[in-house]
């Protein structure tokens, strides 16, 4: 019988690139970035609003990076991030 060990994980999001640390929930930072965007339209400046971003626009964003203890040491964390 065939089987698999995970030995490594990532997480990537696909995120704007406007140097905000996202929040761990994606939902949250939708939600944020709407406020944002209503903030900066109410004052005038609508530079960052959330609503003229499109697919284009976004960035993946390396969330998390996890290898497991028996396998650390052996580079598989670097090779992850070079594939990014």
């Amino acid at each position: 019988e065939w089987q698999t060990d995970n030995i490594a994980t990532i997480e990537l999001r696909l995120q704007p690139c406007d140097a905000k640390i996202p929040f761990t929930l994606p939902s949250l930072d939708r939600l944020e970035r709407r406020l944002a965007s209503l903030l900066a339209a109410d004052e005038g400046n609508n530079s960052n609003n959330s609503n003229t971003e499109n697919a284009s626009s976004l960035k993946p964003y390396l969330s998390n990076l996890c290898v497991s203890d028996e396998y650390r040491g052996k580079r598989i964390g670097r090779a992850l991030v070079q594939c990014v």
